[in-house]
């Protein structure tokens, strides 16, 4: 996997899946992606899908207004522009989605285990998108 950071888009997998999102017109794309993560166990669940439902959840809590500023992708600040505000539904999915990706049980966490910045990413994604 190849890694330049600990933001949600920093790495190939969530890049290369942000693709998807170019004619995309509904959360559709996003909720599937996060229900992989949310399907599986922590132990179960490959670092790129986990890489992916973060990236998942970075664009649901963009969606709510709850994140700015630059995102790696192109694709992201369009696709937000064509769709609705997320629905409650999306976003506790992103919230569990999230907790399954960076469970230490993970593999991607495994990877991450010597760096707290990745943690901190996390904990600030989950709270935008509780809004606590």
């Amino acid at each position: 996997m190849g890694t330049w950071g600990t933001k949600p888009f920093d790495n190939d997998n969530a890049a290369d899946w942000a693709f998807e999102l170019e004619d995309a017109e509904s959360w559709d794309v996003v909720s599937d992606a996060l229900r992989v993560a949310v399907e599986a166990a922590p132990s179960e669940l490959e670092a790129d899908q986990a890489a992916i439902a973060i990236a998942a959840g970075d664009v649901v809590a963009r969606g709510l207004g709850r994140i700015d500023g630059p995102v790696f992708s192109d694709e992201v600040v369009p696709f937000l522009a064509r769709v609705p505000r997320p629905s409650a539904e999306v976003v506790a999915l992103a919230v569990s989605a999230i907790a399954v990706a960076t469970s230490p049980e993970g593999e991607l966490a495994e990877l991450w285990e010597d760096d707290p910045g990745w943690l901190a990413e996390n904990e600030q994604l989950i709270t935008a998108l509780t809004g606590v």
